[in-house]
């Protein structure tokens, strides 16, 4: 039956991964990524979407810390899940964008590949509603703003 888990040591680079965007390390999150990993946020908000390679996903990080002015920290690992080439983790994050402020909840999906690093990440919130209403007209307009 062990062998029908993936590696340990993956629990813990999920959790480093998580933890660096808590303290605006993204540097040393997009380090655990692999050259061609992909990021999806599901949502219909400004941060939602596919985001491919290092570049990409490290320009949607630098947005996150950015339009929350560094106020994304994961509170709490709730819970954490090891299969044979993922690791599912569920996170409380309290984030603040402007003046409002929510604890979400998070289930984070990663894939890893041979070589021990992050070939996918899935974020899911547990209430997309609430992701929304932070989100939506603060950073929609922060990120429109920016195109033009």
């Amino acid at each position: 039956m062990a062998e029908e888990l993936g590696n340990p040591q993956w629990i813990d680079i999920a959790r480093s991964f998580i933890t660096s965007l808590g303290v605006a390390r993204t540097d040393d999150a997009l380090a655990l990524l692999a050259p061609d990993a992909t990021y999806r946020v599901l949502g219909r908000h400004a941060l939602s979407g596919t985001f491919v390679g290092r570049d990409a996903i490290g320009e949607h990080l630098a947005a996150l810390i950015t339009q929350t002015d560094g106020r994304f920290d994961p509170v709490k690992f709730v819970d954490w899940m090891l299969g044979l080439r993922h690791v599912s983790l569920l996170v409380d994050v309290h984030v603040e964008v402007g003046r409002a402020e929510q604890l979400l909840r998070h289930l984070i999906l990663m894939a890893f590949n041979i070589d021990d690093q992050i070939e996918e990440v899935t974020v899911f919130s547990s209430d997309p509603d609430v992701a929304e209403r932070l989100y939506s007209h603060f950073l929609r307009d922060e990120l429109t703003d920016k195109d033009t």
